[in-house]
């Protein structure tokens, strides 16, 4: 969104139609106020400004559009509710409409751009939207980046059911820093150089960006509170860099601030063969205005540009092993990724990306995630090669901008999946954007190196258990896996082992090596199997035999709240997905272990909880015969089978109370959560062997 002042006329749906309010419909509302009405918020641009002023808070001589997608944030008390209203164009205009649906209040109050974080309490007390002004930013080259802006509505009354107020303004509350580019240097280095990045940076606590409260009563902006960072950097694409010829000029969005007499301003660029930096101590004050544009005239002399070498060598790995070492769930910001052995930071941008071990995390439910690498040197023909898979259900794709050329795969699937980018040569200096498309996508290598027809990485993964628990009686068991990009004439990885007990290894089936575990006739024991491919590290598989014990003995399995938080220390669905190890115990204290996989199930309210549709419970481990499933306190709709292999899906077991009898004489079971959200305390599994 380009502008400063909009006009809005709030219009009510025919008849004021009134609906409940869904807990799934993405928006945080802040608690319920009522039923919720639909409302059109029609929204118009201003008289244009012939000229640029900065005086005035309209940058360009143009006229001002609404953005694809644009979204703004409407409270009825400004302290709680937020309700996201969305722009419903499907192309820029100077006139738009946004939709969404509010609670029944008198007044509305509205601000721009909506955030998912809410309206609530913040620093000191204060209360407001929490907005991100963002540490990089995408501007244009003649204006700011309109999604960095922030701007506060005039308090809407309504008079009436049905009335149209119209003139509803924006007032722009944070502050907009435009830099130009002097080149006063020795034969005018910069004459033919396009600005790639610049960074504005303040000393001490003087903030620029970070989280912020915009009190949308009171029309007031606080300092930043949260994730506050003292530089704020215009990052520009062959599309949008601009040309140094002392006019041109990037512009930010910061917070607004008076820097003192002393304070300390640094001003880095980067261009196509020159760094650029200025370090400055303010001789006057320097008023950064809320709503006005503050101009610094930055002069360069050669002490201040440095020729630029070109940008690193090819290859350019990443594995994301780094990720590993990172805590928490918040999204990264671009100091958290890594730096070379020369100290050189490998990316210069990032958004919405987040730690999700092993893997890094791009994208949310509602965001695209992106990260941008540093100058490459890619002045040569080169193949972008990136492992990815994408979240659950969602739809997704990678798309990665290297120079000026973009490339987008097929939909990413839900197993991890190499893809290559090929490319033509760019320049010496260059940078890679990676994006996912749609949603949410997990990248777990990316790989930049020289040529076209790059042979993709092979990968051997063992998708069953690799702990895996024998009968003593003895049985035959079968391990899978996936191979991805196989080399030619190798068609199978191969089975080995030193256990004797262990034997007839059977290839057959794609996908699968079956092999034979003898009876056991003494204690339990333990054997290994060593999983090889062509050059790849061997894997190992683990059989835990159980002991020949003469009469079968009755062993019991429980799955609660307890062992589901030793599990993982973090939250949410995705870290508990997997295959587990849990210790079954018979009446004579002998132990057995036993491997569940969990998928959509997690602890949330004391309870361990499934997603409804999509919550699922098996075992891998063969368990003899299962005699019954107990479940404690179970509610909402599930569904269980049983079965002679892992996830029957055949014979359902019926149950009454959570309590349900086995009658065949199988191994294996299944839970699979029904059309409602599935909670119990726990499920005990009783299996003889």
């Amino acid at each position: 969104m380009k502008t400063l002042f909009k006009s809005l006329m709030l219009i009510a749906v025919a008849a004021m139609t009134f609906t409940s309010c869904s807990k799934d419909n993405g928006i945080d509302n802040g608690g319920s106020e009522g039923p919720m009405v639909q409302l059109t918020l029609r929204a118009g641009n201003p008289e244009i400004v012939a000229a640029v002023s900065d005086s005035r808070t309209e940058l360009i001589a143009g006229t001002p559009y609404w953005s694809v997608g644009d979204k703004i944030g409407v409270s009825t008390n400004g302290t709680s509710t937020n309700y996201m209203f969305t722009n419903t164009a499907e192309d820029a205009a100077k006139t738009t409409t946004f939709t969404g649906s509010t609670t029944v209040s008198s007044t509305i109050y509205t601000y721009y751009p909506y955030t998912s974080n809410g309206v609530g309490n913040g620093a000191d007390g204060a209360t407001g939207a929490k907005i991100d002004i963002p540490v990089n930013q995408n501007p244009s080259a003649t204006s700011f980046d309109g999604k960095a802006d922030l701007l506060v509505g005039k308090p809407l009354t309504l008079a009436a059911e049905g009335t149209t107020v119209a003139d509803l303004q924006f007032a722009r509350v944070g502050g907009i820093v435009k830099v130009i580019l002097k080149d006063n240097s020795t034969d005018k280095k910069l004459s033919d150089q396009h600005v790639s990045t610049l960074s504005v940076t303040t000393d001490g606590t003087n903030y620029l960006a970070g989280r912020v409260l915009l009190d949308v009563v009171n029309s007031k902006l606080y300092e930043p509170y949260y994730n506050q960072s003292n530089s704020v950097t215009a990052n520009y694409t062959a599309e949008t860099q601009y040309e140094i010829n002392g006019t041109n000029a990037a512009f930010l969005s910061v917070y607004p601030r008076t820097l003192e007499n002393g304070s300390k301003l640094t001003i880095e660029a980067s261009t196509e063969g020159y760094s650029i930096k200025k370090e400055i101590s303010l001789t006057n004050m320097l008023e950064i205005l809320a709503g006005k544009v503050t101009t610094l005239n930055i002069t360069l002399t050669d002490e201040n540009i440095t020729a630029s070498a070109s940008g690193l060598a090819l290859p350019f790995k990443d594995d994301f092993a780094w990720v590993n070492e990172l805590s928490g769930t918040a999204a990264l910001t671009i100091d958290q990724y890594p730096s070379n052995a020369d100290q050189v930071a490998l990316y210069t941008a990032t958004d919405y990306t987040y730690p999700e071990a092993p893997a890094l995390k791009l994208g949310s439910s509602k965001q695209r995630g992106f990260f941008t690498t540093t100058d490459l040197d890619l002045s040569r023909a080169f193949t972008v090669i990136v492992r990815a898979k994408t979240f659950s259900s969602d739809e997704s794709a990678l798309q990665v901008t290297a120079g000026e050329a973009i490339k987008t795969s097929d939909n990413l699937t839900a197993d991890y999946k190499y893809y290559a980018f090929e490319f033509d040569a760019q320049s010496a200096k260059s940078k890679v954007k990676v994006e996912v498309t749609g949603k949410r996508g997990y990248i777990i290598d990316f790989q930049v190196v020289e040529g076209h027809g790059v042979a993709l990485p092979t990968v051997l993964t063992i998708t069953s258990p690799t702990t895996v628990t024998a009968l003593g009686t003895g049985e035959t068991l079968t391990m899978t896996y996936l191979l991805e990009n196989p080399v030619a004439g190798i068609a199978t990885p191969t089975a080995s082992t030193t256990n004797s007990w262990i034997h007839d290894f059977d290839y057959g089936t794609a996908g699968e090596i079956s092999f034979v575990v003898d009876k056991n006739e003494g204690e339990k024991r333990t054997g290994t199997i060593n999983i090889s491919y062509n050059d790849l590290p061997a894997q190992q598989i683990t059989i835990n035999q159980a002991a020949s014990g003469g009469a079968p003995k009755e062993y019991t399995v429980t799955l609660d709240v307890n062992n589901f938080k030793a599990l993982t220390s973090g939250s949410g669905y995705a870290v508990f997905n997997g295959d587990h190890t849990f210790m079954a115990t018979a009446s004579d204290g002998s132990e057995y272990e036993v491997v569940f996989n969990t998928n959509q199930f997690m602890i949330q309210s004391g309870k361990v909880q499934g997603q409804k549709n999509n919550g699922v419970i098996y075992n891998q481990t063969n368990l003899g015969k299962i005699t019954s499933v107990v479940i404690t306190t179970l509610s909402g709709p599930v569904t269980m089978y049983e079965g002679p292999a892992k996830q029957p899906k055949d014979t359902t077991i019926e149950g009454a109370n959570g309590t349900y009898t086995f009658s065949g004489n199988n191994g294996f079971m299944q839970l699979t959560a029904g059309s409602k959200t599935v909670t119990f305390d726990s499920m005990t599994i009783t299996f003889t062997l």
